[in-house]
């Protein structure tokens, strides 16, 4: 219905619109880039010329980001416009989560950004590598059990 409010929406018994997959996809590039960069949300935006709200919903993908804001955004961020997408990138019909890396789509991540920072604090290359075998072994044997379980 037009002109009523999410919560209207909801309360009318009407389905909210999921944000677009692409568009979901390239506010998790942006904000995980920010987030690398150590810039703040209320910086970016401010920067922008937008609000931090404007700015989140856009993280989220629920706003759609324009052009002339992305080429912006782009370049507040220092990265070609191409880096919030992937090389062959998802018609917007199609989720950018199929077929793609597990690895590059878990480090654009919160969770991802978060165990790459932490990873990179140890100096110790010993204890990278134990860690790393850590890891590899408790990886393996979740795999094990997950196959033992659907059998």
């Amino acid at each position: 219905m037009e002109g009523t409010t999410h919560l209207q929406q909801q309360e009318a018994g009407m389905k909210a619109k999921q944000p677009n997959a692409v568009d979901a996809y390239v506010g998790k590039r942006v904000k995980s880039h920010r987030k690398e960069l150590g810039i703040s949300q209320a910086a970016l935006s401010e920067k922008l010329g937008i609000t931090s709200q404007q700015l989140n919903k856009c993280e989220q993908g629920i706003n759609r980001v324009g052009a002339s804001r992305l080429q912006a955004i782009a370049e507040v961020l220092q990265v070609p416009i191409g880096y919030f997408f992937e090389k062959d990138a998802p018609e917007a019909s199609v989720s950018p989560l199929k077929g793609k890396n597990d690895v590059s789509l878990f480090i654009a991540t919160e969770e991802g950004l978060a165990w790459i920072t932490a990873l990179l604090a140890i100096k110790d290359q010993n204890t990278r590598e134990k860690l790393l075998s850590l890891l590899t072994h408790l990886g393996s044997m979740h795999r094990k059990q997950a196959d033992e379980n659907k059998e």
